[in-house]
C-alpha cells in the first residue's frame, strides 16, 4: 500500500495526533538547537500542565493502550515523513507532551 493509501485510511483522530506531531516535531528540533534540554523540557512542563496528569488508577490510565500505541505511531510517521526528521530526543519530547496533555502520568527519561 502506497504512503498516500496509508495516509488516506487514517482517522480524523490520528489525522488531528500526525498534524499536532508534524508541528511540534520541527518546533522541538529548533528549539533544542537553540537553547538546553532543561530549558526547553521546563517550557513543556509548563505547557502540558492543563489537564494535570492523572496517576493510574484502579479504573486504569487516561487513555487505552491501543490510544498510545497509536499516538506513538503518529508521532514516528512525522517524524520519518515529514519535512524535518526528528532523532530519538525531539520524539520522546513530543510523545512525553502530548501523553501529558491528555492526562497521562509519564516520565521522560
Amino acid at each position: 500500500m502506497s504512503d498516500y493509501h496509508k495516509l488516506k485510511a487514517l482517522s480524523a483522530r490520528e489525522w488531528r495526533d500526525l498534524a499536532k506531531a508534524a508541528f511540534l516535531l520541527p518546533v522541538l528540533r529548533l528549539s533544542l538547537s537553540l537553547w538546553s534540554f532543561q530549558s526547553v523540557l521546563k517550557l513543556l512542563e509548563k505547557t502540558s500542565s492543563l489537564p494535570p496528569p492523572t496517576p493510574y488508577v484502579a479504573s486504569g490510565p487516561a487513555l487505552a493502550p491501543s490510544d498510545i500505541g497509536r499516538l506513538v505511531r503518529m508521532v514516528n510517521i512525522a517524524a520519518n515523513k515529514g519535512p524535518v526528521k526528528a532523532n530519538c530526543l525531539p520524539r520522546s519530547m513530543a510523545i512525553w507532551w502530548l501523553l501529558r496533555r491528555q492526562g497521562v502520568d509519564c516520565q521522560l527519561r
